[in-house]
């Protein structure tokens, strides 16, 4: 099973937690329990020091009694286990339990020692004796004090110790929990964020809650957005101008690909796939097209004569009466050097021919002065009209005829 992330931040800093209260619960054990060790002797030795003081007297004096006494009274204490008086290797009183009692001491000197939970000190005490009694007095005290209740103190600090420490584990728990949930929501928010900025969703942001480190790094996740989102919209905009200026210069090229540079007309390719498609709409629908072929009669003695500079000015006024005579559905282009075609779409072939001689009176009435000359010129025109059996090509071939017709027949006329 895979832990969540503040799942396992917060398990790993609850056993860290743990570690440190038991390392901590350890170490007061440790320094508790050697105060409670120097505690336990010192009240032994004070004990059995006290006792030796206060029984020496009574015991000179032979007192068995009063010093009986003066035991019960000690050995009332709970943590006294019992308390024995010996005057030269003999007992003299004793008062606690018997059970207790140390089998076996030096009694040449001072004696401790922890036997059966019971701490044993024994007091050598050795007094002169100067009036009825000859020689010395040895008296020696045995105090028997129970560990155990001595150490309750310690115990019941340990467990308060251990219990505090477990609540501050918990409470440290609880807070490293909601710190993780803090921690894991922003984390989250980041990354829901960051996937939306790369999925094109520029208007994410991260909410900015506080003034710690998280909060520092949704400002700066914010910022990036914001300058990704200006640069995407620059970008953006840069591509939309680039893409008009090339719709621009394609639409320029096309129109180049299909312009006769010198006279602005369509250029042959571009007047013939006219040509081809009024055809073909004319065969759908049953109307009438016609088609008229011109030339300008003696253009070669033009350009002879005055120059291919005024030859061209004369082929551009050609161009210009031709587009001021049509209509603004009708189509004309430039298909040679002095050659023109007009296509006359659902147009009857008598109208056609009105057309033709509207433009042909036009041309004939120009007068082109370029250069300091004065040049007149005229037209000749071949016209014909779409048949059953015609496609474009016969079509144009059938114009050709008649203005070859138009040629040969005097020039500056309409052959149908």
């Amino acid at each position: 099973m895979k832990l969540h992330f503040r799942h396992r931040m917060f398990l790993g800093i609850a056993i860290i937690e743990i570690i440190v209260m038991a390392v901590l619960v350890l170490v007061i054990k440790n320094l508790v329990h050697a105060e409670q060790s120097g505690y336990v002797h010192r009240r032994a030795e004070t004990l059995a020091g006290m006792l030796a003081v206060a029984v020496h007297e009574p015991v000179e004096k032979g007192e068995r009694a009063n010093v009986q006494k003066l035991l019960d009274e000690v050995t009332k204490n709970a943590d006294v286990s019992y308390v024995r008086v010996l005057v030269n290797d003999k007992e003299f009183a004793f008062s606690g339990e018997r059970t207790s009692l140390l089998k076996g001491y030096k009694d040449d000197h001072s004696f401790d020692q922890v036997n059966d939970g019971i701490y044993d000190v024994h007091k050598d005490i050795v007094y002169s004796l100067k009036e009825k009694a000859k020689g010395e007095l040895n008296i020696c005290v045995q105090t028997g004090l129970d560990v155990a209740k001595l150490n309750a103190p310690e115990e019941q600090l340990l467990v308060k110790v251990g219990g505090l420490a477990m609540l501050a584990v918990l409470l440290s728990s609880g807070l490293a929990g909601l710190f993780g949930v803090y921690l894991t929501r922003q984390i989250e928010l980041l990354k829901e964020a960051a996937n939306k900025v790369a999925g094109g969703d520029f208007q994410a942001r991260v909410p900015v809650v506080g003034r710690d480190e998280l909060s520092e790094t949704a400002e700066a996740f914010n910022a990036m957005a914001q300058h990704v989102r200006e640069v995407y919209d620059n970008l953006q905009d840069a591509v939309a101008a680039r893409t008009e200026e090339l719709r621009v210069e394609k639409e320029r090229a096309e129109l180049l690909s299909m312009t006769d540079e010198l006279t602005g007309l369509m250029n042959r390719r571009a007047v013939f796939s006219s040509a081809r498609i009024e055809v073909a709409q004319a065969r759908r629908s049953s109307l009438p097209v016609s088609i008229g072929v011109l030339d300008i009669d003696f253009f070669k003695r033009i350009n002879d004569t005055y120059g291919h500079p005024t030859g061209d000015a004369v082929i551009r006024r050609v161009s210009n009466v031709l587009k001021d005579s049509l209509r603004e559905a009708d189509i004309v282009g430039r298909i040679g050097g002095e050659e023109f075609m007009v296509i006359l779409a659902n147009t009857l072939p008598e109208d056609a021919v009105t057309v033709m001689e509207r433009i042909r009176r036009a041309v004939e009435a120009e007068v082109i002065v370029h250069g300091g000359v004065s040049v007149s010129c005229t037209v000749s025109c071949g016209l014909a009209t779409l048949g059953a059996a015609d496609d474009l090509d016969s079509l144009v071939a059938r114009a050709d005829e008649c203005l070859y017709q138009a040629k040969n027949g005097g020039r500056n006329q309409v052959v149908s």
